[in-house]
């Protein structure tokens, strides 16, 4: 009788990298893997305090009292907090400046690519 796989594999790897060109990653968020990997980093040992850095970025009506209250198998985050993520897709950008720049661009595929 033969053994019957574990799991399902996957037969295909890919390994390859296809790093950014410098003046590319100059005008990133992220400017290199070394800061990702930073980040990334502090999301795992510290998640509050990644969090709490992240979510200062945005426009808050009111802050947070707290980050996250962990309660198992509850969770609240920025607790006591009041924003409003239209006015920060929005309202927000318009305010500073660029009300009149494209905000999504959507490009389809080629017609030519895999169909009639």
């Amino acid at each position: 009788m033969s053994e019957q796989p574990s799991g399902i594999e996957s037969a295909m790897q890919e390994n390859r990298l296809f790093p950014p060109t410098p003046a590319f990653a100059a005008q990133a968020h992220i400017k290199s893997r070394a800061e990702y990997d930073k980040l990334y980093r502090e999301s795992i040992d510290n998640p509050e305090k990644f969090w709490g850095d992240v979510a200062s970025e945005l426009h808050w009506f009111k802050k947070w009292d707290q980050v996250l209250e962990w309660k198992a198998p509850y969770a609240k985050w920025f607790v006591g907090g009041k924003t409003n993520l239209s006015f920060n897709c929005l309202d927000r950008q318009i305010e500073q400046g660029r009300g009149d720049k494209t905000a999504i661009i959507w490009e389809g595929e080629p017609a030519s690519a895999g169909g009639s």
